[in-house]
This record gives C-alpha cells, structure tokens and sequence, in this order.
C-alpha cells in the first residue's frame, strides 16, 4: 500500500529539475514535482499547490479542502495508533510472553498433563508420532505411512 501525504509548495528549489519545497505539517522538504508539472501548468507555477507526496514524489495535485480531510485523517489514525501502541505495552506488563513460564505451551496454556510443552503435553493436535491407530508403531504422518 502507498500512502501520499498531503503537502502545499512553497517554493521552488531548481526549475530546470523540477524540485520544489513541500510543507507537510510544518516540515520543509526538497519534492520532485515532474509527476504534477505539464505545459499548461509548469513547475513555476506550483507553488501554493496542494499535492500528495510519497517518497520524495508529488504523485499529484489536490485541492485543499482535500488536503484537509486528508490530514484531519491521517491525524486520528495517528491517535488511533498511539492509543493502541498503549493498549499492546499494558498487554505486555500484565500478561508477559510465554517463554517466562516453563511447561507453557506456545498458545500460554499449561501442558494439560504438567509436562512441559514438546514432551507430549500442551495443545497436541493431529496424530502424535510413534502411536498409529492402535496406540503402538509408527503414526501417519508426511513421508511415513505407518507401520512396515
């Protein structure tokens, strides 16, 4: 997914290479403006333009009530991240990764039996190797089909 932020043109760095200073959110950058620039509408007059930038590229003009919306977006989404960032840390503290608790299965579960997890208790599903149908022998899995 590409994501371009809106930015307005405030100057022009070099006419002949069609770079431009872009303003995204009180941040001057030095934007290459050939994707928005044609001969009825020149890089000279891009400034005072709203555009969308993506990696250093105008990809294109937009007006500025779209580049409101736009930035009023980008905004809450950034509020939205920062409040789930927070809701992840306090996960974290509260419940802490598995590996701090031996004989946790990979789910955090404790093996059902008390073996750790790997020496045949935890959350097992599928066939469990060495016991077929009949609880002895080889079970059917990938590349053995059972007992010879």
């Amino acid at each position: 997914m590409c994501l371009g932020i809106p930015g307005q043109v405030v100057a022009i760095e070099d006419a002949a290479k069609k770079l431009g200073v872009v303003e995204v959110s009180g941040v001057r950058r030095v934007t290459n403006l050939a994707c928005v620039v044609d001969d009825e509408h020149p890089v000279e007059g891009c400034v005072g333009d709203w555009v969308l930038v993506h990696v250093g590229f105008a990809m294109s003009r937009i007006d500025a009530e779209e580049a409101a919306r736009t930035l009023e977006l980008l905004e809450e989404m950034g509020e939205v991240q920062a409040e789930l960032d927070a809701m992840r840390a306090h996960l974290h503290a509260v419940r802490p990764p598995t590996d701090r608790f031996p004989g946790a299965s990979e789910g955090g579960r404790p093996a059902e039996d008390g073996r750790p997890a790997g020496e045949g208790g935890g959350d097992v599903s599928g066939p469990r190797v060495g016991a077929g149908a009949d609880g002895v022998g080889d079970a059917n899995v990938a590349g053995n089909e059972g007992p010879r």
